[in-house]
């Protein structure tokens, strides 16, 4: 969704390498997001992150960037250094849910990484959509938690803290897999001022993001907006802005946990992983993606139905096996199955008789035979 044109963003036309910039997307206290077309390729679109972080900066009428008076221009030059080595990173990773890194250009006296343009609605979008295709349930919330972890452990692997992720930056491709862009989000100049509500994001940021002084940025930041979005996700609501947990004694959210009555369906262990990704201090929290997932994966194994020890196993179960040859090669002819005979009454087992044991009963019997008829005779006489 295109903003109004902010006054120190390049102006529509503007041309930054090969490509022609058309509007803004969107822009931080760190830099502005533009779509732009690819010159001399009708329709082909990118979309471009300049570096240019509000308050330490400001634009030329020539185009330039260059230092405000007073601003730690040191401090932004190695931010900037930073920039350019995380999208040169950026612009080697092939990953089926993070954008594309095109390429990484310096002019202007600043960086921009050139990424591809992803069209489609967001999750942002989705979620306001009463009557959308999008709905929140197990299947759809797995889906969307194993292809968001698979994204940050890649970039985390690299070195890579994403920072800002919100439900703006998912975009939900086919099957509603999600898709995380705006990379390049971490290198903010060190001694900026993070309590201005323009250089983070509202209800998704971290309290470190805010103030300093609770720790550093790391994978404990990405795992708490996500977490972010997850609660909003699940309960309709947004957090508590970091600020506002940062200045109250007590922590104002309430846990997950205790929705458990209203999202049966979810299990509890997957409302108490989330719970841990919102903890309100990052040693609080999972420090990586590794220990997180440790929470998560049998939730999720749950929730898509592959559960070895739920009802996804015994419907597994109940279904005939999977054979592992194609149809018609390297099988067995099939086998039809064995049924029962018809139920029949028992006849009354016969006695096999031994044949000696026949002949001395026939003998048995002529003799007694004999001694009757001559006990006939003897009377007679």
């Amino acid at each position: 969704m295109a903003l109004e044109h902010p006054i120190d963003a390049l102006p529509a036309g503007a041309r930054v390498g090969s490509y022609e910039i058309l509007r803004v997307l969107g822009r931080g206290g760190f830099g502005i997001t533009y779509a732009a077309r690819v010159i001399g390729q009708r329709g082909e679109m990118v979309a471009i992150k300049e570096w240019f972080p509000r308050g330490f900066c400001r634009r030329r009428s020539d185009g330039d960037v260059v230092e405000v008076p007073g601003a730690d221009w040191e401090s932004v030059r190695d931010a900037l250094a930073m920039f350019s080595r995380e999208a040169e990173v950026i612009c080697t990773l092939q990953h089926p849910h993070l954008v594309r890194g095109i390429e990484c250009l310096q002019q202007h006296r600043t960086a921009y990484l050139v990424m591809a343009y992803v069209s489609g609605r967001n999750l942002q979008e989705s979620l306001r959509e009463k009557q959308g295709s999008f709905k929140v349930n197990p299947a759809t919330m797995a889906r969307l938690c194993q292809g968001m972890l698979s994204a940050l452990e890649c970039i985390h692997g690299h070195g890579i803290i994403h920072s800002d992720i919100k439900p703006d930056n998912i975009f939900l491709g086919i099957g509603f897999e999600p898709i995380l862009i705006d990379l390049g989000s971490a290198c903010v100049p060190a001694g900026a001022a993070r309590s201005s509500e323009r250089t983070y994001s509202m209800h998704y940021s971290a309290i470190e993001q805010v103030f300093p002084r609770h720790g550093e940025v790391g994978p404990w930041t990405d795992i708490y907006q996500f977490s972010a979005v997850l609660y909003r996700c699940l309960t309709g609501g947004k957090l508590p802005d970091a600020v506002a947990r940062a200045e109250v004694k007590m922590d104002p959210v309430v846990p997950l946990i205790e929705f458990r009555s209203s999202l049966p369906q979810f299990p509890e262990e997957f409302l108490r992983a989330v719970d841990a990704g919102l903890a309100r201090f990052p040693k609080d929290r999972p420090h990586s993606l590794q220990q997180w997932r440790r929470l998560l994966d049998p939730a999720l194994r749950r929730m898509m139905g592959h559960d070895s020890h739920g009802a996804g196993h015994a419907a597994a179960a109940a279904a005939p096996p999977v054979s592992l040859h194609p149809p018609g090669q390297g099988r067995a002819p099939a086998v039809p199955p064995v049924l029962p005979a018809p139920q029949q009454v028992a006849a009354a087992p016969q006695p096999v008789k031994d044949p000696l044991q026949t002949a001395g009963c026939f003998l048995m019997a002529v003799i007694l035979l004999l001694g009757a008829v001559m006990m006939i005779q003897k009377c007679s006489t």
